[in-house]
């Protein structure tokens, strides 16, 4: 999508569930 993205996350927990959700996403992408 040429979008770059900074997120900021205090609990590791929903750190973690957004970069699987992202790395889910970028792979249905490709």
């Amino acid at each position: 999508l040429g979008r770059n993205f900074i997120g900021i996350e205090i609990e590791p927990k929903y750190y973690a569930i957004a970069e699987r959700r992202i790395n889910q996403t970028m792979e249905n992408l490709l």
